[in-house]
């Protein structure tokens, strides 16, 4: 399959799939359409898409699913962080500003009218703030990285995820000094390893079972 999307969808001269649009490039990268060697070009094609939007995602559902686990990959949570939380539009934290409480069908400039306001196709958003955020990371039912990351001015984040053998739970918070207290719970018979910042102190608390 990904022979024949390189073949027919990607300009190998410009690391660019067809169209030249931020879901393209976004899914390509996520889902390994370019090699190794081109990634890079690859994710510079995209930035220069989001630049071109003002750092902003012009993106629907499949774009939105990758989009922001693509900027973290490649180290640029910041810029993940800022296209979502920006006031103006399009953002999820537009949609704050203009009084929505559920995710609506799309996203629309102030004024204009939306049909529907209870759609959970956009929020895979939560999966990257538990990821990136908060650092929990499931790889199966037995295996949890623990990777808590401080950026763009947030200073405390808390997640869990209840697994067969019990809740995994992550929370930490930094300190004025720039430090990281982290607190996690990790039921028996599941690895929780851990990837914390220089410096950030670790406390682990009893997860109880289901």
């Amino acid at each position: 399959l990904h022979n024949t999307v390189r073949m027919r969808l990607l300009d190998s001269e410009t690391c660019t799939l067809r169209g030249r649009t931020q879901t393209a490039q976004a899914m390509g990268l996520y889902y390994g359409i370019f090699r190794p060697e081109e990634e890079a070009r690859a994710f510079d094609v995209l930035l220069t898409l989001i630049h071109e939007k003002g750092d902003s995602f012009d993106c629907g559902i499949l774009g939105l699913h990758t989009l922001f686990h693509v900027l973290s990959r490649f180290g640029r949570s910041d810029l993940a962080l800022h296209m979502i939380t920006k006031k103006d539009f399009p953002s999820y934290g537009h949609l704050i500003e203009i009084g929505e409480t559920a995710l609506p069908e799309r996203f629309m400039p102030d004024g204009a009218p939306l049909d529907s306001h209870n759609h959970h196709f956009f929020g895979d958003i939560v999966r990257w703030f538990i990821r990136e955020i908060a650092g929990l990371r499931v790889r199966d039912c037995r295996t949890v990285v623990l990777h808590p990351a401080a950026f763009g001015g947030i200073t405390s984040a808390e997640a869990w995820y209840e697994l067969p053998a019990g809740r995994v739970s992550v929370r930490w918070k930094t300190d004025e000094a720039g430090g990281m207290q982290v607190v996690y719970g990790c039921p028996d018979g599941v690895d929780c390893l851990l990837e914390l910042p220089d410096g950030a102190t670790c406390q682990r608390e009893r997860s109880g079972k289901k």
